[in-house]
């Protein structure tokens, strides 16, 4: 977990088989005291693998709206989706300010949730750019029916089970489905 941090670069680096203590993600950015202790922002992951979790690959809570979060490419698969009563998937988001730019989303079960969920506060969802989709069961794209809006840009989906979008004025452009 992230509790506090600015300006945090990962390169390469592989988040594997998280499990144990909730919420169980590969990594969870959480400030634990609503900004008493500092926030969360500039957390950039650069070509990372997310594999394995229990819950969530990536949590991205909306506690203090943590700013400027950024995955540039990187895979995100193979989600185990065990955490009792909690959807699961590749990343759960809490604002627009996190960028999701040619991540590959691939090989979750029915079992694993999301691929890209957002939380149920106006301001969240994230951008999607060139990310690729690819054999999800359980489904591609969620946003809380209170979110702002969705936009997705240049993206790919094959056998990426249901994109599902709540909400209003998404936009979806130049993806291949």
């Amino acid at each position: 977990s992230i509790i506090v941090g600015r300006d945090i670069v990962f390169n390469g680096s592989r988040f594997t088989n998280a499990n144990g203590t909730a919420p169980q993600a590969g990594v969870d950015l959480e400030t634990n005291n609503y900004g008493v202790d500092g926030l969360i922002e500039n957390i950039t992951f650069n070509d990372c693998q997310f594999v394995g979790s229990n819950g969530w690959q990536v949590q991205v809570t909306d506690n203090d709206n943590p700013k400027n979060i950024r995955f540039n490419g990187g895979v995100m698969t193979s989600n185990r989706g065990l955490v009792s009563g909690a959807n699961t998937g590749g990343i759960l988001v809490a604002n627009d300010s996190t960028i999701l730019d040619g991540v590959s989303f691939k090989d979750f079960t029915a079992n694993s949730g999301y691929a890209v969920r957002s939380h149920s506060t106006p301001q969240a969802m994230p951008r999607i750019i060139n990310c690729k989709f690819i054999n999800l069961d359980g489904g591609t794209i969620q946003s809380a029916s209170s979110s702002m809006g969705c936009v997705v840009t240049g993206c790919k989906f094959v056998n990426a089970g249901v994109t599902f979008f709540s909400g209003a004025n998404h936009l979806i452009q130049d993806c291949q489905f």
